[in-house]
């Protein structure tokens, strides 16, 4: 039975935790650098986009590569977050908690980094008469696992896009998508319009 809790199944665990916590310290670093003052909005927001880009690849790279995707991780949404809404098109967007940054660009980020840094000595399977399962990244000299790691982030974006679109398509010719002007003034009012302003929620540093 190759689906048992092996010393691959354990450093998945762990590279699960490294990540998560490297993409934490990354993105309360940049809030600290960039506005004095740490939030606790912007570590949750670290937390995930760690979890979320190591999802793909915790089985398949070492501690090192953990590392890295956990800082990226942060770094990427980080940067996205505070420079798409700079451009009209990206501003029209109704996403009051970032979920396409910590979701899309985290993944994509953990996805694409996973091409490049999964460790041929990560056995996901051992064989019953030696040998076994792995698979070698870039940096091990083996570009192919990229380029089918970057055509499968094309195919999931296309399908993820378009079906989310025809199921927002059904649902708003029977009800109102967007909310009214004045539940929009409240909430302008009310609560934090991004989960990227670190001067919500202030933690002592």
């Amino acid at each position: 039975d190759p689906y048992f809790a092996n010393a691959d199944a354990a450093a998945a665990v762990l590279n699960t935790n490294v990540a998560a916590a490297v993409a934490l310290l990354t993105w309360v670093a940049l809030d600290l650098r960039k506005t004095g003052k740490v939030s606790l909005v912007g570590a949750i927001n670290g937390v995930i986009c760690g979890l979320v880009a190591i999802t793909p690849a915790a089985g398949f790279v070492n501690g090192a590569g953990a590392v890295a995707i956990g800082a990226a991780a942060a770094v990427v949404p980080w940067l996205t977050m505070r420079l798409l809404p700079r451009f009209s098109w990206f501003a029209r967007v109704d996403d009051a908690l970032g979920i396409f940054h910590t979701h899309l660009v985290a993944g994509a980020v953990g996805g694409l980094m996973t091409g490049i840094f999964a460790d041929p000595a990560m056995m996901e399977y051992a064989g019953s008469h030696g040998g076994g399962s792995s698979v070698s990244g870039l940096l091990y000299g083996h570009p192919h696992l990229l380029l089918v790691q970057a055509l499968a982030l094309i195919v999931i974006v296309a399908y993820d896009g378009l079906m989310t679109w025809g199921i927002l398509w059904i649902i708003g010719r029977i009800v109102a998508l967007r909310a009214s002007e004045p539940v929009h003034l409240l909430e302008h009012h009310t609560a934090s319009p991004s989960p990227t302003e670190a001067e919500a929620e202030p933690l002592d540093a």
